[in-house]
């Protein structure tokens, strides 16, 4: 996994093959972390709250708003989050 604090948003970063397509919003970035091949594509949203790890071989639609309430967030791996996704922790 990686820090998203330490990514210059480009296509891919490093031998992980993240891709992360701006404009994205990263809340307290350095409490969010992505597996390998993980892609987080444009106008997404992620709130660090107590932490997010979003495990390898995901991807992230479009307008998805991820850690609404501050909470803790895991998305395992292999997983599809839908363009317009809320999810809500607390």
């Amino acid at each position: 996994m990686i820090d998203v604090s330490t990514l210059q948003f480009r296509t891919t970063i490093n031998s992980l093959d993240i891709e992360v397509y701006e404009p994205v919003i990263i809340l307290k970035p350095d409490l969010v972390f992505l597996g390998q091949r993980v892609r987080v594509d444009s106008f997404t949203k992620i709130e660090g709250g107590r932490g997010v790890r979003i495990g390898a071989f995901t991807h992230v639609a479009s307008f998805a708003h991820l850690n609404i309430g501050g909470g803790e967030l895991e998305i395992g791996q292999y997983c599809g989050i839908a363009s317009g996704v809320r999810v809500i922790t607390g």
